[in-house]
């Protein structure tokens, strides 16, 4: 009678000690996501009744670990693209896309689409437009709700606002920015708070994701005043590792998965330089699963570091730069895990054309890359990827990152 007592109680603690190594030993870079310690076993606590078999009680402890783990999840996917305006003011008036019914990102749609599709939105977008300025910079943009329309036809869920273009409509435009494209159904992340920290992780929960995106920029048109939202700013050289640093490492303790958005860089440059690239590993070292760059106006190289994926910058997205390099562009979609790994990444190369819309007006927009551009497109993808240590390859009309066998093994 001591055995069939004993026995259970034995099984039951070893299948909880492995399960407690199988989950140490879902480790990852910086610290893990922190959980509550687990509930006592019903099974193993409840007093052994001699009469009762062991492969009943054996039974009776899985059936209890089943319901206290959680169900498996789904992996999910993520696309992102760069720098998109709507409209500017010039000296003639105001520069804007058409008016009227189309989809500014109709050949692109299918490219974008995905459970989380995020853009860097440089227009704020007001209902009022005036042509009273706060500012007296000439690159000021400004969108109305119909022209941020696009964005839900076009597939995209989240939009940054961190970014140098985030005051041009002043501070009425930085606090209804926000709610316009709510009311739209886009979700707003790098936003300006009126109070510390300037810097923070903002968590969304979708279909069993806990995921933290922190949006900052190290460009800003305009000097911070008193009493105004704080743009979520930092410079390169000592607020990165003093602010956003540690915002990364507490992130990483209570989210699936850390995304930086970052508006930085140096315009029309194709590679990064040195600190820039030392920065990116910095934060993929804190724990951050990707960091997605914008601002230099170009496309630059897209890296591994550690577990981590790092896109420098994707360029412009629509725009109305005239420079052909600014008007090559691309589309990166990621795939993680149920465990929060990173399973596939590919690289859709893009370009910027004049098309015409339902008024008949031609205007910019992003459409698949063809022939020669989308070879140059590819082959700067892959040799500039290749000059830090990554490693693209050809998938039908895009490219597919590489599998690395001297990539550390992620253990989530």
């Amino acid at each position: 009678m001591i055995l069939v007592g004993w026995m259970p109680v034995r099984a039951a603690t070893w299948i909880w000690i492995a399960a407690v190594a199988a989950l140490a030993a879902c480790g990852n870079r910086g610290p893990a996501r922190e959980a509550p310690p687990p509930e006592p076993n019903a099974a193993i606590a409840r007093p052994v009744d001699s009469n009762v078999d062991v492969a009943d009680v054996a039974a009776v402890a899985a059936v209890a670990d089943a319901d206290a783990a959680p169900p498996p999840r789904q992996p999910i996917e993520l696309t992102f693209v760069g720098d998109i305006m709507f409209g500017r003011w010039g000296e003639n008036g105001r520069l804007a896309i058409p008016p009227g019914d189309y989809n500014l990102f109709e050949h692109v749609k299918d490219l974008v689409r995905a459970d989380i599709a995020v853009a860097n939105l440089e227009t704020p977008v007001v209902k009022d437009i005036r042509k009273a300025y706060p500012y007296s910079n000439s690159l000021r943009f400004t969108a109305i709700p119909d022209e941020a329309q696009h964005l839900v036809r076009g597939g995209f869920t989240h939009v940054s606002l961190a970014n140098n273009h985030g005051f041009d409509w002043g501070i009425k435009g930085v606090q209804e920015t926000p709610e316009n494209l709510r009311e739209l159904g886009i979700t707003p992340i790098g936003l300006s708070y009126d109070e510390e920290p300037m810097i923070r992780a903002e968590t969304f929960e979708q279909d069993g994701w806990r995921i933290a995106f922190i949006g900052i920029t190290t460009e800003r048109n305009y000097q911070q005043k008193k009493n105004t939202p704080l743009l979520p700013w930092t410079r390169w050289d000592k607020d990165i590792p003093e602010l956003l640093v540690p915002v990364v490492t507490q992130a990483r303790k209570a989210h699936d998965l850390v995304i930086v958005v970052a508006h930085w860089g140096w315009e029309y440059e194709n590679v990064p330089r040195k600190d820039a690239q030392e920065t990116a590993h910095a934060l993929i070292d804190a724990g951050a699963d990707l960091i997605v760059g914008h601002h230099p106006h170009v496309l630059q190289p897209i890296a591994r570091h550690e577990g981590g994926l790092i896109a420098y910058s994707l360029g412009n997205f629509r725009f109305d730069q005239k420079k052909q390099v600014t008007k090559r562009s691309g589309v990166l979609r990621v795939r993680f895990d149920g465990r929060g790994c990173l399973e596939r990444a590919v690289f859709h190369p893009v370009e910027i054309v004049k098309r015409a819309v339902a008024s008949g007006r031609k205007t910019s927009m992003p459409a698949p890359a063809e022939g020669k551009t989308a070879d140059g497109i590819r082959d700067h993808i892959i040799e500039s990827s290749a000059a830090l240590g990554t490693t693209w390859e050809l998938d039908g009309d895009g490219l597919v990152l590489a599998a690395d066998p001297d990539a550390p093994p992620c253990n989530r």
